[in-house]
């Protein structure tokens, strides 16, 4: 997927007893925050990543487990391209780079 596009996996859940649903992301619970939504209702639950970055690259399970037994549902996914946050700083240094490179030619010759 692209940087800056938000994830989204929905999952249908077919389970009984009703299961305990939990996010996993490179094998740590997922909390809701203003980055991250988990909307589970009996038989589905959706997990949203706002702003998708190569940092959020990686293993996204759900993990369903009840008396029955414990089941996941992996999802590997790849970020392409680079957060702003990095886009900004290159350019800065491409620019601090450039400037630097036009005095040192402008002092020698």
């Amino acid at each position: 997927m692209k940087a800056g596009a938000s994830l989204v996996i929905p999952v249908d859940i077919d389970a009984y007893p009703k299961p305990k649903v939990e996010w996993l992301y490179n094998d740590r619970p997922l909390v809701n925050s203003n980055k991250v939504s988990v909307d589970t209702t009996p038989g589905h639950s959706t997990l949203t990543v706002k702003d998708m970055n190569p940092d959020n690259a990686g293993l996204y399970t759900l993990r369903v487990s009840n008396k029955a037994g414990t089941r996941d549902a992996r999802f590997q996914v790849e970020v392409k391209g680079k957060n702003k946050a990095v886009e900004i700083c290159e350019f800065f240094y491409k620019m601090t780079e450039d400037f630097f490179l036009r005095k040192l030619v402008k002092n020698h010759f």
